[in-house]
């Protein structure tokens, strides 16, 4: 979608930077997202009419469909729908992210806590970070997990989320985007055992580094 639809680059240009796009981790795709996104908000902002403006929207969906064309070949294979691989390719065998029932009740014993309304549980690294079955038992793990309430989990961004490391400060509880350093505190909004945070964000810090 950011390369091969660029008419102004060759085709050899395009074949390096999609390879080095790969060679970046989650983090740092998902801090091209939001980036790319912001700039179409300001192009739109600053538009004289709707011929300047540019709908990220509208881009995103063709570009499934043409994905969703080459699916249907024997040649390719698409990933959640976004990710295009060759048929013979081992990472094209697709699992199903979903949260394990196992490591939530992990989690509410290893913290002794209890389950409420108002509260939710949530993967500080999101699934949608695995791309392999190792990485989803990494991900879906109830070190990364936390119980926050809704109001706290309403202020985390649905899609490119990008506060996925736990960490504290002067006996507040952050969770923080490490790629700008803005955070949230849920110090007041979470449902823990702060005995165990060292051991959680020792875990993050750990998988981040994978």
């Amino acid at each position: 979608m950011f390369i091969v639809s660029d008419g102004k680059l060759s085709t050899q240009q395009k074949v390096d930077l999609i390879k080095s796009y790969r060679r970046l981790k989650k983090i740092q795709k998902t801090k091209i997202n939001q980036d790319i996104i912001q700039r179409f908000k300001e192009l739109n902002k600053k538009a004289i009419n709707k011929k300047y403006k540019r709908d990220f929207g509208n881009w995103y969906n063709e570009s499934l469909q043409i994905f969703n064309l080459l699916n249907q070949t024997i040649y390719f294979k698409t990933f959640r729908k976004t990710v295009l691989m060759l048929s013979i390719s081992q990472e094209a065998l697709e699992f199903i992210a979903k949260r394990s029932q196992k490591q939530a009740e992990k989690y509410f014993d290893w913290h002794g806590v209890k389950r409420i309304e108002g509260y939710q549980l949530h993967h500080i690294c999101p699934l949608s970070f695995a791309t392999t079955r190792k990485q989803l038992e990494l991900i879906d793990n109830f070190k990364n997990l936390i119980y926050i309430s809704n109001r706290a989990h309403s202020k985390i961004p649905h899609e490119n989320n990008l506060f996925i490391q736990l960490t504290t400060k002067e006996n507040r509880i952050l969770l923080v985007n490490p790629t700008d350093k803005n955070f949230l505190d849920i110090t007041d909004e979470i449902l823990i055992n702060k005995q165990h945070l060292d051991e959680m964000i020792k875990y993050k810090k750990n998988y981040l580094k994978k």
